[in-house]
């Protein structure tokens, strides 16, 4: 990045960032609220040259994910040669970590960049409150005052402890802890705003953070309050200075809502399962008896509507099938379910599973993957079965592996319309043609099948084409095991 060069007198704001948008915005919007020159850097070398040649830098305003180092090992560099110098610590939303290190590291201001962006004035506000704090407000040196503004604009519960007692808390935190201000709670001990369902904070844990020998890194715990109220927090912990003693810096966030909104999402899929599965069986009977009914007309009479009619219950039955398939197969791939899986044995067990007398099925690399057995047999017979359908009963189909972690599965038919592959992977707009826009398909389920089980293994899946023109279908994100 280069710097925006205007007169040599006019003070400057330097921005450090690897994030091109976020770069390009501030560079533009921030002139507009304030009288400064903008100087960005995409590194932290870059940065600090820029130091070391202009002394008129009044703000630095740096992203904590750099390219070379991250921002808060940037900051302890700056206060290193610049005790004094305003610097604002930006990162992404719910980094209770990164926000303790910040506060160790004598930050003067610290911002979430979800509610930067878009708010501008908001943030040229907060800059000229850095630069005033600097000049006028309070001496920067003074570590318990920078630490309170700061814990005071965090929209989380934030409190420190010493020893058995809780010496300063935030609005939020008051507000959990059910208390008017920092006075009533003295004599309170942090024990007791323990739930005593649960023992994971005792005195021990908190002495061993204080000491620096441990962190608590989002740790769901309730915590109840000075009027009984329990509430669920997810809590952070980790040892700072305050007033000169080794303290615990607590930073408790609200997650009952969250928790509710869990639980009514649970509840909701339960019965959108159990409505999937009475449904399912409740169609089968009256299909069973249209199937039979059928074979009876064909046996009375000829006609050119009977096979229509045959492929259309066909395709009712398929829907059904792959609607009960659908079930838990989008739920995340834990360690419990992924498995070591040699791909050559694991997909020509599937091919076996599918009809195939004339296909042919080519395994080009040997690759062991990790995932689970379950959840990829279906992945790999759906598009074995479309490859089939659509491709001929005569179709090759080759998997195999591209790049660091890609595996393919292609085949030699007619492949998917561009315009059509979008289509296939939606589940509003799967009814209807199959892949190529003729015959009836299975309801157009099987890719969306396979689109799921590849989100649930967090995969990226494609729809491309073929060497020899067919469809093309790519899993990127693949672990792959020696």
């Amino acid at each position: 990045m280069e710097h925006n060069r205007v007169a040599a007198e006019t003070p400057a704001l330097l921005q450090v960032t690897a994030d091109p948008a976020f770069e390009a915005a501030f560079t533009r919007e921030l002139p507009k609220q304030l009288p400064y020159e903008v100087i960005s850097a995409a590194s932290v070398e870059e940065a600090l040259r820029t130091l070391r040649e202009r002394n008129d830098v009044v703000c630095i305003v740096s992203d904590h994910d750099l390219s070379d180092i991250d921002g808060i090992a940037f900051l302890e560099t700056v206060r290193a040669q610049r005790p004094d110098q305003p610097f604002i610590l930006v990162t992404s939303e719910g980094n209770e970590r990164v926000a303790s290190r910040a506060i160790h590291a004598h930050v003067t201001d610290y911002l979430i960049k979800e509610r930067i962006e878009g708010r501008w004035a908001r943030l040229a506000s907060l800059i000229t409150r850095a630069i005033d704090f600097h000049r006028t407000r309070a001496p920067l040196n003074d570590p318990e005052t920078r630490t309170t503004v700061i814990l005071e604009a965090i929209p989380d519960a934030m409190a420190v402890l010493q020893g058995d007692s809780i010496v300063y808390a935030n609005g939020p935190a008051l507000d959990l802890l059910g208390a008017d201000d920092c006075d009533a709670l003295e004599g309170v001990s942090p024990a007791t705003l323990i739930s005593p369902e649960t023992h994971e904070i005792t005195a021990e844990t908190l002495a061993a953070i204080r000491a620096g020998e441990r962190q608590i890194d989002r740790l769901e715990q309730p915590i109840v309050g000075l009027d009984g109220l329990v509430t669920p927090v997810e809590l952070t912990a980790a040892a700072i200075d305050w007033r000169g003693e080794p303290s615990v810096l607590l930073i408790c966030r609200d997650v009952s809502e969250r928790r509710a909104r869990a639980r009514e999402l649970e509840r909701r899929n339960a019965r959108l399962n159990e409505i999937r599965r009475v449904t399912s069986h409740q169609l089968r009977s009256p299909l069973a008896a249209a199937q039979g009914r059928l074979e009876l007309v064909r046996e009375e009479c000829e006609s050119d509507h009977l096979e229509a009619l045959e492929e259309t219950i066909d395709r009712i039955v398929s829907i059904i099938e792959d609607t009960e398939t659908l079930t838990n197969l989008d739920e995340t791939v834990t360690e419990a379910d992924a498995e070591p899986i040699r791909v050559t044995d694991f997909a020509t067990s599937c091919w076996r599973m599918v009809e195939a007398a004339d296909a042919t099925l080519a395994v080009v690399d040997e690759m062991r993957i990790r995932g689970d057995p379950d959840r990829l047999s279906h992945l790999f017979e759906n598009l074995f079965r479309n490859a089939i359908e659509y491709g001929g009963e005569d179709v090759t189909v080759r998997v195999g592996r591209f790049g660091e972690d890609g595996l393919y599965v292609e085949d030699d038919g007619p492949g998917i319309p561009v315009d059509r592959r979008e289509r296939l992977v939606d589940p509003k707009r799967t009814s209807g043609p199959g892949r190529g826009g003729t015959g009836t398909g299975s309801g157009g389920l099987g890719l969306l099948i396979v689109g799921w089980i590849a989100e649930a293994h967090v995969w990226q899946f494609t729809i491309t084409e073929g060497d020899d023109g067919g469809a093309r279908i790519e899993f990127t994100g693949v672990e792959f095991l020696p």
